[in-house]
């Protein structure tokens, strides 16, 4: 939704409205890929004036930023913490695609009464003007809206976990075969009865599979990538260059990335949401 100046019937700190002189608020906003299927959007807030910060130092005002989908029902409002003037918001292929309205915004924490302002325009106000009460949720300023077009990999692509296959072994020792047209994770027997029964159970244990298993599998699997010890023509080689590509790696840039964080976004960052969703079963289990 576009603010406008004349949705309210106080004065409001904008770029385009003249309800203040010598005060500024604006915001900065930038994307960043984490896998295909996830995105961050990193707003930085930038304001001058002194009554507005002393409010937000006080806690009476939170820098906000709230985001609709234009052809979907997502909206959402985030705030941000005590003493930042920064947020991150993630968001996943699941919740959200196409066209996004951005809104940034200065919002009341609490109830402000009497709220005066010497930066507010005399010319408007007058020399005395005083805003008798601000409800919490009241708009105090705002930027220009933003339009993002948040485009996501297509589902039906190959995946990570399209290239691995996990099998038991007589040993004590987890490895990895790479050698073949698939990637091959070998478990100790008893392990691998667990994995099976796990892999067909609810989401929170699938997740922690995929980080306990998968994740240090595909790591190891990327550092031999970098060292070039592989066989070029296997199957999986393809999958997982076009993989990479999608994230922003190619034959000569993955030679100098982090092999472990490279296999978090090629697996849509699992480790934080695995394992709270399974921190949260277990605490309802001891509860």
């Amino acid at each position: 939704m576009k603010l406008k100046a004349d949705l309210f019937p106080y004065p409001v700190l904008n770029s385009g409205m003249n309800d203040y002189k010598n005060s500024k608020f604006s915001s900065d906003i930038s994307l960043e890929k984490v896998s295909p299927s996830k995105l961050k959007i990193i707003v930085k807030f930038h304001l001058k004036d002194k009554m507005l910060e002393q409010f937000i130092n006080e806690e009476k005002a939170i820098y906000a930023v709230h985001l609709e989908g234009v052809a979907s029902s997502y909206r959402k409002l985030f705030k941000t913490a005590k003493f930042q003037n920064e947020l991150t918001i993630t968001l996943d292929a699941n919740e959200i695609s196409g066209k996004v309205e951005l809104n940034t915004m200065i919002l009341a924490n609490e109830t402000i009464e009497n709220y005066a302002n010497q930066n507010f325009n005399d010319e408007y106000y007058g020399d005395s003007f005083i805003v008798a009460k601000l409800d919490k949720g009241d708009i105090l300023a705002f930027d220009i809206m933003a339009e993002l077009n948040i485009k996501f990999a297509n589902k039906e692509h190959p995946n990570a976990k399209s290239m691995i296959r996990v099998a038991a072994i007589n040993d004590v020792y987890m490895d990895v075969n790479i050698d073949g047209d698939i990637i091959l994770v070998n478990l100790p027997k008893n392990a691998h009865k667990a994995y099976q029964v796990m892999s067909r159970s609810d989401q929170a244990k699938q997740n922690m599979l995929l980080v306990t298993i998968v994740l240090p599998a595909l790591t190891y699997v990327i550092e031999r990538v970098k060292n070039s010890d592989f066989n070029k023509g296997s199957q999986w080689v393809p999958t997982l260059f076009e993989l990479l590509n999608k994230v922003g790696y190619d034959e000569q840039t993955i030679l100098t990335a982090d092999a472990m964080k490279v296999a978090q976004q090629l697996l849509d960052a699992p480790v934080e949401d695995a394992l709270y969703e399974f921190y949260k079963g277990a605490e309802l289990v001891y509860d």
